[in-house]
């Protein structure tokens, strides 16, 4: 997971305003400028690389948070996990279990999830022979994109929008009913019934709200979810919470920011597009 003194003297050459997916990015590129072994597409040494990436992606974006703020980035601890790392590199303190349950779970459920969008574009760039450095980079272009990986972050801003439970049916009369927008997080290309990782997500929301003793926005997202399923339009049509639904108000209320929420489904889809690159 320990990024090498180059890749972080670049980083810190990196202007401030750049958004970490752009930087998680390109990070990700240049790492296979310091792999002698970067175009080796054998079998093991890619096993090497998915490894390599799939370690230092929480660390790039980490480092990236903490550069950004003029903090000088954490290395990992040898004795803590994935993701109890992640939040010690990016916060500089242990996080507690509530909080690495919540990262934890995302990793596991959104680590793959079929032929979508960046998926895709890896087995493309893949199919090329180029190499693996340059296929993952592809996934995270294309993961970038606002019609792919930002639909969590969008979901919280209609949450902030909405404001509290109270102000739900109002607002879903005013929004929904009239076609003038529509609820972030809500349906799925493929699933015509619960997204079975927002099922695990929601009970993870549930505890951070706890946990945190602030259940304003998961109160919030819980009335609107009901609000929408006792609808017609949403029933006639299949239309469910997806993974981003409660994946945002998880995240959020364990002091997530909100601009790293995609770079983390990108560090949770290592594994996936890698072992669709060696596939």
């Amino acid at each position: 997971m320990k990024l090498s003194p180059e890749i972080v003297a670049m980083m810190k050459l990196i202007p401030h305003h750049a958004t970490p997916m752009a930087v998680l990015r390109t990070v990700v590129s240049a790492l296979s400028l310091w792999d002698a072994k970067a175009d080796d597409n054998s079998t093991d040494d890619n096993r090497r690389k998915a490894l390599i990436i799939t370690a230092q992606a929480p660390s790039i974006v980490a480092a990236w948070d903490r550069i950004r703020h003029d903090q000088e980035p954490v290395a990992p601890h040898a004795d803590l996990g994935f993701s109890a790392n992640f939040l010690y590199m990016l916060k500089g303190t242990p996080a507690n279990d509530k909080e690495v349950a919540v990262i934890d779970a995302y990793m596991v459920l959104l680590s793959e999830h079929g032929m979508n969008a960046s998926t895709f574009s890896a087995r493309v760039t893949t199919s090329t022979l180029s190499d693996m450095y340059s296929a993952i980079t592809t996934a995270l272009g294309t993961l970038k994109g606002a019609a792919h990986g930002g639909a969590n972050e969008e979901a919280m801003h209609m949450f902030m929008e909405i404001g509290s439970a109270d102000n739900v049916d109002k607002w879903f009369d005013e929004n929904i009913k009239t076609g003038t927008k529509r609820i972030m997080g809500m349906g799925h290309r493929v699933y015509k019934a619960l997204d079975p990782r927002a099922a695990v997500l929601n009970q993870r929301a549930k505890d951070a709200a706890a946990e945190t003793g602030n259940s304003q926005w998961y109160d919030l997202a819980s009335k609107l979810d009901k609000r929408a399923r006792a609808d017609s339009y949403f029933i006639e049509r299949n239309l469910y919470a997806n993974v981003d639904y409660y994946s945002a108000v998880a995240l959020y209320s364990i002091g997530f920011p909100m601009d790293l929420f995609t770079p983390l489904f990108g560090i949770a889809r290592m594994p996936g597009w890698t072992a669709h690159i060696l596939e």
